[in-house]
């Protein structure tokens, strides 16, 4: 679902509905955090870094810096 949702978040900012994007942001972000989602939490992340920064209410780490990196590469060394 976080998939699908953070792709319509991403559409409605290329369309200018920044209203609709941020909340739907938030209510990821809530979500992610209620429940734990590291991956889910690096999405929203990404989503409020797509808004232009008059239209985010707090500033927020980058969603690169916001996933660890054994969960970006499921644990596995990617340098072999």
């Amino acid at each position: 679902m976080v998939m699908f949702l953070t792709d319509g978040i991403e559409a409605l900012v290329g369309l200018g509905q920044l209203d609709r994007a941020e909340h739907l942001t938030g209510m990821l972000e809530h979500a992610a955090r209620r429940l734990r989602r590291d991956w889910a939490l690096a999405q929203a992340d990404r989503c409020r870094d797509l808004l232009p920064p008059s239209a985010a209410t707090s500033p927020r780490p980058r969603w690169q810096q916001a996933m660890p990196a054994a969960s970006l590469s499921g644990g596995a060394d990617l340098d072999r």
